[in-house]
């Protein structure tokens, strides 16, 4: 029964309230005028009257109490419609989470039909959003029996005027179906629900839209900034891990990004911290040190997440990395989320390509200013430590000097002092501009230890066996040569030797060795001292290699020579042939 129905029966109600006496009345009094009086005597015909009254009486009072009856049902349904809607429209107010609305209605629904179990249905605003959400509420002492017949369950769309939302389930038991309020105020509940979900998945994919701009803006402001590149991508990582609810997050980058910032102290504490690590690739095989001193991705242990999503790094032509996040438990990562996360990755690649830029500026600048002290060098130290020597020997050739044995040896020790400071001097210039050459690595150490040969009067041989040009960063390439530098210094100064040789090879896989070796005299390593200035160079040796991403090996002793090793990671292994990373594993 509906409302206009309800109120035509009270308006109906009153006038038959009204008019039906007053009919009686008259047809009453009609009735024993013309039919009763003539056809009874007087006092029959009064018992005649009085029993067509009592009739009358009885057939208006039934009329009475059948429209009171059913005016009384209307009211009794009508409260129950408007006591459900009303427990909904309670239950859905002030949230502004989508399984908060969903959740309190259908707790609304089982508590006033008293259904044992209510499910929804939502499906989000963006088919690309992910998969429709299921919520589901029991009873409190109600239990799931076997699939319900169809008439113990029943279907309710939810829809606005915009488009459907979802849909919603009401199981019940048979006993309860004549209570369950009418298909009025089921649609009107519904409708409620329907809108009240539509606002809170607009508000939360306005928070969404706000919260994941908010990310893209502090990244691009931390890379126009100039913000150290460790940070700029922890915050990239983070982000993503924070906006798309990821138990874990990781930049995976490949070892020719690695190798570019072998030098930069904040990503190599990235690297420690596990928040970046190096991208695994086809064939890789590192040295145990190589190992040990990179993170490896947990790409390849994927299947141990609930979820997982990654997306390359791409700049022109390379790939940088992967940046990669799962869950533990959940459901899968939706389009919406990879096109999110591959927005990110896009920015990683703008932050890594501009702190290679300003990597590679500051490696210039570096080899600039070295290029500055080495003319400085020469134009003032050298050529005041050469004239002091030239004037040292004109002034031991005179004979009033000559013939004065204390006099002309203290000369003699100063002159040689002086002629070694000018060596020292010499060499540090070569070393100098040898180093801020723009040429490769070969050809740099090769056109050193030409020149070296001539200033130091030694037989120096160098030979590379890897083919084509070495691929190591500028800060990897200048610690190489400055330990051949001052391994060949040691040769000079201390070994005695004759002859000198410089080899570049094939080390462990995915390094490459340089092997500085000499017929000198040798000496024990263990014995060497530590320090700066009375240990050969050797820890300054050790401390640039660590600089460059490798080690340092001494294999010496008295009598048979000395061989220094330097291991190197090999930039230019695991390309594939246009530059790019080979596919991950």
């Amino acid at each position: 029964m509906d409302a206009q129905a309800g109120l035509r029966d009270l308006r109906r109600l009153k006038r038959i309230g009204i008019a039906a006496p007053i009919v009686f009345l008259a047809i009453f009094e009609l009735c024993r005028a013309a039919l009763i009086a003539p056809a009874f005597e007087a006092p029959h015909s009064n018992l005649v009257a009085a029993g067509l009254g009592v009739a009358f009486a009885l057939a208006f009072g039934l009329a009475i109490f059948l429209y009171l009856e059913r005016a009384q049902r209307h009211v009794i349904r009508r409260n129950r419609d408007l006591a459900y809607v009303d427990a909904v429209a309670t239950a859905i107010q002030g949230d502004v989470d989508v399984d908060g609305v969903v959740r309190h209605a259908l707790d609304a629904i089982v508590e006033s039909t008293g259904a044992t179990e209510a499910r929804a249905t939502i499906h989000p605003l963006d088919a690309e959003a992910g998969p429709p959400r299921e919520v589901s509420v029991q009873a409190a002492d109600g239990h799931l029996d076997a699939l319900a017949t169809p008439d113990h369950l029943v279907e309710l769309p939810l829809s606005t005027s915009a488009a459907p939302i979802g849909r919603v389930h009401i199981r019940l038991p048979a006993a309860r179906l004549s209570e369950l309020p009418s298909s009025e105020a089921l649609s009107t509940a519904a409708h409620q629900v329907a809108a009240a979900v539509q606002i809170a998945q607009l508000v939360s994919d306005l928070q969404r839209r706000k919260n994941e701009g908010h990310t893209l803006y502090q990244a691009l402001l931390q890379i126009s900034n100039h913000v150290p590149l460790a940070d700029t991508l922890t915050a990239i990582v983070e982000g993503a891990r924070e906006r798309l609810v990821a138990d874990e997050g990781r930049l995976c980058l490949s070892p020719a990004t690695l190798e570019a910032f072998a030098a930069n102290a904040e990503l190599s504490a990235a690297l420690a911290d596990g928040l970046a690590c190096e991208l695994p690739s086809a064939g890789d095989a590192r040295s145990t040190a190589a190992a040990t001193r990179r993170h490896r991705c947990p790409i390849g242990d994927e299947a141990s997440y609930g979820a997982a999503l990654r997306v390359p790094i791409w700049a022109p032509g390379e790939l940088l990395g992967e940046l990669w996040i799962a869950r533990r438990t959940g459901e899968a990562f939706s389009e919406r989320d990879r096109r999110y996360l591959m927005t990110l990755a896009g920015i990683a690649a703008i932050a890594i390509t501009s702190g290679r830029l300003r990597e590679r500026d500051r490696q210039g600048a570096i080899l600039a200013e070295r290029d500055r002290i080495a003319r400085e060098l020469h134009d003032s130290l050298a050529q005041v430590l050469g004239s002091n020597h030239l004037r040292l020997r004109t002034l031991l050739a005179r004979p009033e000097v000559a013939g004065r044995g204390r006099i002309s040896g203290e000369l003699e020790d100063l002159a040689a002092v002086n002629e070694e400071a000018y060596r020292d001097v010499r060499e540090a210039i070569l070393g100098l501009r040898e180093a801020s050459r723009t040429q490769g690595l070969v050809e740099a150490l090769g056109a050193y230890i030409d020149k070296y040969a001539q200033q130091s009067g030694l037989s120096v041989e160098f030979e590379s066996t890897i083919d084509g040009e070495l691929a190591l960063p500028a800060a990897s390439e200048i610690q190489v040569i400055r330990v051949i530098q001052e391994a060949l210094t040691n040769v000079r100064k201390h070994a005695r030797a004759t002859t000198a040789r410089g080899r570049i090879a094939s080390g462990q896989p995915g390094t490459m060795a340089i092997v500085v070796e000499d017929d000198g005299r040798g000496f024990d390593p263990d014995a060497a001292p530590e320090s700066r200035d009375g240990g050969y160079g050797l820890q300054t040796m050790r401390e640039r290699m660590q600089l460059a991403g490798g080690s340092l090996r001494i294999d010496s002793g008295p009598g048979r020579g000395t061989r220094i090793i330097a291991l190197v990671p090999d930039g230019s292994r695991g390309r594939s042939g246009n530059g790019a990373m080979v596919a991950p594993n």
